[in-house]
């Protein structure tokens, strides 16, 4: 068995932990969960005594992200926890939690994969020890159902056996969902509040422990363009820290293989990156530009089979109810082939992204998040607003789409239609660019472009299918009436849409509305040769 194989099939499937972080003074009592008052009531509280050794690279990449990875003591069914941050409101923290088996000797392989988009090439480490003694409380509805725990946890904090610090937080964990969960997780919040504990923002206890190094920037931040006048600099920085990210967070998804949707958004963020690296070309580094994009095309590449297969298997499975009768076994079998071709092209993705090249190219995209590879002609224009400056450029990817759509006429060739796919998913991501500080225009600009995007992306997706279809067809030794059947239903498709995008593009070139502030701020930035 191969080490991606072994990775593959140790991966644990992750579980949503919500919660609530309260901090506790020292003389906070645990208060009595009373059916008369909360309609709640508390188990009798029952004590353990935890050790936990904390590990991350040593300048703390993964707390940084709020990404925490524990070996715990006594813990003999699962005695690593990795913790990946899903959302956070108030007091209130969302996460993925997978736990894993194996020894304090070694981070298990399938773990250090999940935090790789974090760490890199750097080792993970033990970074502190916590000696934890924990209260837990069980809490249950009137009926008996168990809903939450709540747990008391005075924390310890050790490097080696020096003692750094101490402190005392409360947790509540929500056991169950439904429409009733928000409100019994607000009832045992405000009671824990009246008895005294304080809100605070839910960090992980790492977090806490390390503190202030723990809580200081991670390696990418999108800082938001509130400034009154953000410079063209700012918002390039800004623009290529934000897709960045949406990469870095979707990596652990994609690699977990749970929700098609991850790939998706995955695969989305790498198409930002080279969009935004064509809009901004006035402004950078041709080489360093160039570059960069075609590692981006590379793992895009690798990202796009898999992609591509998940969309074809959705297609197929909508297509079961409207069937002919006596082709739902051989329907089945295409579905199945298409599993077990997602199956090889998913190893081969994930093969690249444990790669060197691939642990480079993060490394390449947080460096030019901080600062871009800006070139020596652009300083004039890397000081000028971004309201300008992203108007200018906005306008450049609009005209080069505009221009297209008028010579493509009414009977656009598939290759012309592909082009205008690409220009109008550029025209959308440079006007999502200036959207904070442009405001409605640019959202309706975005707006125009998007539902080209969609029908052509659909278009695509439709060819893609009938390809893949007739591929098939080739392979049986006799005529397949639901292959066949399937080829017709996608032609079928692709004349609707094409109706469907006569309109959409009519509209587009029509609507001065979504382009006649692309208008207000003349001159053009000057593009590199």
């Amino acid at each position: 068995m191969s080490e991606t194989e072994h990775v593959e099939s140790d991966t644990p499937r992750a579980n949503v932990e919500r919660e609530v972080k309260l901090l506790a003074p020292p003389d906070f009592r645990m208060p009595k969960f009373d059916l008369s008052t909360s309609g709640l009531v508390g188990s009798p509280a029952r004590k353990q005594r935890l050790v936990a050794a904390y590990f991350d690279t040593s300048d703390l990449a993964l707390a940084r992200f709020g990404v925490t990875l524990r070996h715990r003591s006594g813990d003999a069914t699962a005695p690593w926890t990795l913790k990946l941050p899903i959302t956070e409101h108030h007091n209130t923290v969302t996460r993925s939690e997978l736990t894993f088996a194996g020894t304090n000797r070694r981070v298990p392989a399938a773990a250090a994969d999940l935090v790789r988009a974090y760490s890199r090439s750097r080792p993970l480490v033990n970074v502190a020890t916590l000696r934890t003694t924990r209260f837990s409380i069980d809490i249950y509805q009137a009926a008996g159902q168990r809903v939450a725990e709540v747990v008391d946890d005075t924390v310890s904090v050790y490097d080696g056996n020096l003692l750094l610090k101490s402190f005392r937080e409360i947790e509540v964990e929500l056991l169950i969902g439904g429409d009733l969960a928000d409100d019994i997780l607000s009832t045992i919040e405000h009671v824990l509040v009246d008895a005294g504990a304080l809100g605070s923002t839910p960090l992980p206890k790492l977090v806490r422990a390390l503190s202030p190094r723990a809580g200081a920037s991670p390696d990418v931040v999108a800082k938001p363009l509130t400034a009154r006048h953000p410079s063209a600099r700012r918002l390039v920085r800004h623009t290529m820290a934000a897709s960045t990210l949406r990469l870095i967070r979707h990596d652990a998804g994609v690699r977990l293989g749970e929700d098609p949707e991850a790939v998706h958004a995955f695969r989305v963020a790498t198409r930002q990156l080279r969009s935004h690296l064509r809009t901004f070309a006035p402004l950078l580094d041709p080489a360093s530009s160039r570059s960069l994009r075609d590692e981006l095309s590379w793992l895009a590449s690798s990202l796009g089979a898999v992609r591509e297969n998940e969309v074809l298997a959705e297609r197929l499975h909508q297509r079961e109810a409207s069937m002919p009768k006596g082709s739902a076994a051989s329907l089945h079998r295409l579905i199945e082939l298409l599993a077990q071709q997602r199956g090889d092209a998913r190893l081969n993705m994930l093969a690249d992204m444990r790669s060197p090249r691939y642990d480079r190219l993060i490394d390449t995209l947080v460096r030019t998040a901080h600062q871009p590879a800006f070139s020596s002609n652009a300083q004039p224009a890397l000081r000028q607003s971004a309201v300008r400056v992203g108007t200018q450029l906005t306008a450049h990817a609009w005209r080069s789409l505009d221009r297209l759509l008028r010579a493509a006429g009414d009977a656009p060739s598939p290759e012309t239609l592909h082009e205008i796919r690409i220009r109008a998913k550029r025209a959308r991501y440079a006007a999502e660019s200036i959207e904070t500080i442009i405001g409605e225009r640019a959202t309706r600009l975005s707006d125009v472009a998007s539902s080209i995007q969609a029908v052509l992306g659909e278009h695509h997706d439709s060819a893609l299918a009938e390809q893949w279809l007739r591929e098939v067809g080739r392979t049986r030794s006799r005529r397949d009436p639901t292959v066949e059947y399937l080829i017709a239903c996608e032609q079928r498709d692709r004349r609707d849409l094409e109706s469907l995008w006569l309109h959409i593009s009519h509209h587009a070139l029509t609507d001065k509305k979504a382009t006649k502030w692309l208008r207000s701020k003349s001159g053009r930035v000057r593009r590199n040769p």
